[in-house]
């Protein structure tokens, strides 16, 4: 291969220069593009280091936001696909753990994951990505792939039932393009609906893509074509998501789920307390219930 192109890190094929950016404004960084399954991709990214000194990016202003709307989302597809809430779930790529604790709040057994990010707030409620789980979500985590073909390997391996995931899908981008966001240096692989499709083939599962969220379906799992349907409408509809999960979510009490976490979470704290600091690092203690300034009991 020449610096022109570069060996696809999806499927192995060609990929040829696309165009350069400036990726933490001081590296000069190629863009490649794959023929074969539309992957984009940065030359081999050097540079991650850097970028992942701290784990989470000032520019990502939408976390919360983000964040609320994939609950709502995960919400609506899971009852459609009739995943029992009580079944194990996994948040893979979790960051610090708000996703999986608003899951938790709603009444649903989801358990955290991350390589790099610290988990904050759901301590004690770990996953292991090795084991199938009904559901896995995936949300802002694609397109961290710097080996993207053994990290997407990972993910499969289990064999979830389903696996949710939200990345914008590109559409022949330039270099203007908003989510190549070079100033953070943390977003190295980029997917189009032809390259989910083609990792949907390579691990046995069909994609359901939207524009911006896809769900994997293994293969033999079955889906009736009326909840087929819906989820299709729901992952191309972020009004549409909104409102089921948001109705979806109204069946549950996010107090008695919460109480059901801080008896789980006290359960393991251990016996003598003065082992546990009082801001909680390091140990299990929760705040969630405090309303008079007291420590809870």
């Amino acid at each position: 291969m020449t610096t022109s192109s570069l060996q696809c890190r999806l499927c192995g094929e060609t990929a040829d220069e696309l165009f350069s950016l400036r990726v933490l404004r001081q590296f000069d960084v190629r863009y490649y593009r794959c023929a074969h399954c539309d992957l984009i991709q940065t030359e081999e990214p050097y540079w991650l280091a850097q970028a992942y000194s701290t784990a989470y990016s000032a520019l990502d202003v939408g976390v919360l936001n983000r964040n609320l709307f994939c609950s709502r989302l995960t919400l609506a597809v899971a009852t459609l696909l009739g995943v029992p809430w009580a079944t194990p779930c996994l948040d893979y790529g979790g960051g610090n753990g708000i996703f999986t604790r608003l899951m938790r709040d709603a009444g649903c057994n989801f358990l955290w994951h991350d390589k790099i990010g610290p988990n904050l707030y759901v301590r004690g409620f770990e996953g292991e990505p090795q084991i199938a789980y009904a559901l896995v979500t995936c949300f802002e985590v694609f397109e961290h792939f710097a080996n993207v073909h053994d990290e997407l390997a990972a993910l499969f391996r289990p064999r979830p039932d389903f696996v949710l995931v939200g990345t914008f899908l590109h559409s022949n981008p330039g270099k203007d393009w908003w989510y190549l966001v070079p100033d953070s240096g943390q977003h190295v692989a980029f997917y189009s609906r032809q390259t989910m499709q083609q990792i949907g083939t390579l691990f046995g599962y069909e994609a359901v893509c939207g524009e911006d969220y896809v769900l994997f379906i293994r293969h033999g799992k079955k889906v009736a074509a009326w909840r087929r349907a819906l989820i299709g409408w729901i992952l191309n509809s972020n009004w549409l998501a909104n409102v089921v999960g948001f109705l979806f979510r109204q069946t549950r009490s996010t107090e008695a789920s919460m109480a059901r976490d801080h008896a789980a979470v006290k359960a393991k704290m251990p016996a003598d307390r003065s082992a546990v600091s009082p801001t909680g690092r390091g140990g299990m203690q929760t705040e969630n219930n405090r309303r008079d300034g007291q420590p809870s009991a």
